[in-house]
């Protein structure tokens, strides 16, 4: 089980879903998200993640209850609306994750604000010039992972074209499908572990 769908089940059904009106609905939908802010983190940093991802639901969902039905399947089948609902979502998520990534909030205010004003970023520590930092490189970096999300499927969509896969064949060939897949992602793994074992990295949770 995943956290979302611990979440949706335990949290959000539990509470009352969207079976009491409107309002209650609104309100599960915050308590769910600060509650699994909370999950990541006794920080305000996690409670604010959380609080801005319960007004980002409830924001579409009161987008989509005042556009109604029909408006509603007319901007679904329009590839312009598709790609600005896009934009937004990945900017929204974005500022977001600063916030739950960074140390501090002023750490995550300086963050985003260097961020609105690119031209700040020229006053560089020349420490971190010196130990490898360059816009080039950075830039160049970011639009080559950013080609890879966008274009290359998820591990959601692989995952399920697999078990599609396997469902579709026999039982002896759908075991050798799945023993070839587990020994591959063991094998990336070990590689990963590998090769990472010499740096240093805390854990993300570990102030939990």
């Amino acid at each position: 089980m995943s956290l979302s769908q611990f979440l949706r089940d335990y949290l959000y059904i539990g509470l009352g879903g969207n079976r009491k009106g409107v309002v209650r609905r609104y309100a599960n939908l915050m308590i769910t998200m600060v509650l699994g802010g909370l999950w990541h983190g006794a920080g305000w940093s996690f409670v604010i993640w959380g609080t801005l991802h319960g007004l980002y639901l409830g924001m579409n969902h009161g987008f989509r209850a005042l556009c109604g039905p029909g408006l509603c399947a007319r901007f679904d089948r329009s590839r312009l609306f598709g790609a600005l609902s896009w934009l937004l979502t990945m900017l929204a998520v974005i500022l977001a994750w600063v916030v739950f990534r960074a140390e501090t909030l002023r750490g995550a205010g300086r963050i985003l604000e260097r961020m609105v004003h690119p031209a700040h970023t020229g006053h560089v520590h020349t420490l971190l010039w010196n130990a490898g930092l360059s816009l080039s490189v950075g830039g160049l970096w970011c639009v080559v992972l950013g080609a890879m999300a966008c274009l290359m499927p998820n591990s959601n969509a692989i995952g399920e074209h697999l078990l599609r896969r396997c469902q579709s064949r026999s039982g002896a060939t759908a075991y050798a499908l799945l023993i070839a897949g587990a020994s591959s992602a063991a094998v990336a793994f070990l590689l990963l572990m590998n090769i990472t074992r010499d740096s240093v990295s805390a854990f993300i949770y570990f102030n939990f």
